[in-house]
């Protein structure tokens, strides 16, 4: 991005060059300049801390004192105009749209310094009262051409390392709920990952307000029963459903028999296998939220033969980590459950589930092996990509494709803002004068007309993503990923080999030798992760 040199001549006055670029976007709407920005950010990362509050306080009001500017001089501040209809304009010389590209470039910056600063929760928090007038302004003003950068700063502000949600914080899901009643509907996958912190980061500030669940739950029903919603949005709702059940476990009896009527007919009705897979999934979680409860509705339902035989129809289709998890996990909270407390369809099925467990067993490791596999495969791009630098030649030259470096034009560009920050540092006495204190703004000007605009391609999130299909999710973490399907798998089958009875000689007549041979491999793996448990203290304890 930078050569070495380069770097090495703006980072004595980076803060400075900064706030020169910033001031260049008041002056004049390209685009060139806000994207040289965000390249900065990205490639001095971590220097960017000790200012980033006043850096991004500047860029705010810069962002909004635009925005407001010319919406309200354009007549463009109601829902149905707004940002994009500057951008969108035809006439390419049309003012709007150079600066509705400079306003998202500036909002892209934004995002590009929160990013940088992830590691810096303290940077973070003081960082939160200066976005929080921006996000409750696109929020509460329509401006859905700009949600999804939006969400991406609720997202990094409701998941700061080790700290709860903040009040501030809080009152921007009231403002989630009525966007997506006014127009954000079709921005649901887009709200996914922000909802789901606000109901897994902090979930006894969540229950404090039943206002809260019930707005998350209008959402999930709007979206499970509109004719507008595909597949892949339903299916993300059954995850968000996921996380509600599984982080509120206890707490939400009243609301478990709705979220299975949301989810069972949607799965059966479904094209796409993330649907069929994540509806299952609700009912699947339903049963070890708890297992009397879930089976009692079903019944009620008369959806019992459904639910079971679609769990067993479409067991290949569970392909990823968590599903396998969680069905083995299921399964074994079903084996387990009293005869007293299974309808009789359920009885008859435990035989079939015998099958169904040791394929889940025998694929797991495959599973596992691939999911490791990808995510090494993934941070070793992201490793790649922090990594690239740009070589020179002996004379200081950039070697390499021109598409993956600052052109000639781009560091003479830099140059002149380097000498322009120099200036300004020398008449505030920040550092000593110089030769270079001729006035370059006429070479400056000329750069900048001369510039083309150039595509904005979104950097991959920082915070994360919420995959729309049956991907791994890398970023997602659930309750449940905290314990071990083999020592859960083995325990109960002691359990029940100790009750003795016509459970477990139901299931054991159903064994065949291969399963056999699974059921046994599998209660090796538990013993061993169980005496891999029992040492860790004991390594910890001796390297103290």
């Amino acid at each position: 991005m930078f050569t070495p040199s380069v770097q090495e001549h703006i980072r004595p006055s980076l803060q400075i060059v900064m706030q020169e670029l910033l001031a260049l976007t008041q002056e004049s709407s390209v685009e060139h300049v806000t994207q040289v920005m965000s390249n900065i950010v990205e490639t001095f990362a971590d220097d960017m801390a000790p200012f980033a509050v006043q850096l991004c306080t500047q860029m705010r009001d810069t962002f909004l004192g635009m925005l407001e500017e010319e919406l309200s001089r354009s007549g463009l501040g109601a829902p149905a105009g707004g940002l994009a209809a500057m951008m969108d304009d035809d006439d390419d010389d049309d003012e709007f749209g150079g600066l509705g590209l400079t306003i998202m470039g500036i909002l892209r910056t934004m995002l590009t310094v929160i990013r940088a600063v992830d590691d810096h929760p303290q940077v973070l928090l003081q960082l939160e009262p200066v976005f929080y007038p921006l996000m409750s302004h696109v929020l509460q003003n329509a401006n859905f051409d700009m949600l999804e950068e939006i969400l991406e700063m609720v997202v990094a502000f409701t998941y700061i390392h080790g700290r709860p949600i903040s009040d501030m914080m809080w009152s921007v899901l009231p403002m989630l709920y009525q966007a997506y009643k006014m127009s954000a509907f079709d921005y649901f996958t887009e709200m996914v990952p922000a909802i789901d912190n606000y109901i897994s980061v902090d979930s006894d500030a969540f229950m404090a307000d039943p206002s809260r669940l019930q707005m998350v739950l209008e959402m999930i029903e709007g979206v499970m029963t509109s004719t507008r919603a595909g597949d892949i949005e339903r299916s993300n709702a059954c995850k968000l459903i996921e996380a509600v059940m599984m982080r509120l476990r206890g707490r939400i009896d009243h609301v478990v028999p709705t979220l299975i009527d949301m989810a069972l007919p949607a799965a059966g009705r479904a094209s796409e296998d993330a649907l069929i897979v994540c509806g299952l999934e609700v009912a699947i979680n339903a049963l070890l939220y708890n297992s009397t409860l879930a089976l009692s509705h079903l019944e009620s339902k008369g959806w019992t033969d459904m639910f079971l035989g679609a769990w067993s129809a479409n067991a290949d289709r569970f392909v990823r980590v968590h599903d396998k998890k969680l069905s083995i996990i299921a399964l074994c909270q079903l084996w387990r459950t009293p005869s007293e407390q299974l309808p009789a369809s359920a009885q008859n099925f435990l035989p079939a589930s015998v099958a169904m467990m040791a394929k889940f067993l025998q694929t797991m490791p495959a599973a596992v092996l691939r999911r490791a596999y990808l995510e090494n495969r993934m941070m070793q791009q992201v490793d790649d990509d922090d990594d690239d630098e740009v070589e020179e030649d002996d004379e200081g030259n950039a070697i390499g494709d021109e598409d993956d470096i600052f052109n000639e034009k781009d560091a003479q560009y830099l140059e002149q803002l380097t000498r322009r920050a120099g200036r300004a540092a020398r008449r505030e006495g920040a550092v000593p004068s110089g030769p270079d204190d001729e006035d370059d703004a006429a070479e400056m000007d000329a750069f900048e007309d001369d510039d083309e605009d150039e595509d904005d391609e979104d950097g991959e999130n920082g915070f994360g993503s919420f995959p729309t299909g049956l991907e791994e999710e890398f970023f997602v973490e659930l309750p449940i990923d905290e314990t071990d399907e083999y020592i859960v798998f083995q325990e109960t089958m002691d359990e029940l080999q100790r009750a003795g009875g016509q459970r477990i000689a139901l299931l054991s007549s159903a064994l065949d030798a291969d399963m056999q041979r699974v059921f046994a491999e599998a209660g090796k793996l538990a013993q061993k992760k169980r005496e891999d448990e029992a040492a860790a203290p004991q390594k910890d304890k001796k390297q103290k």
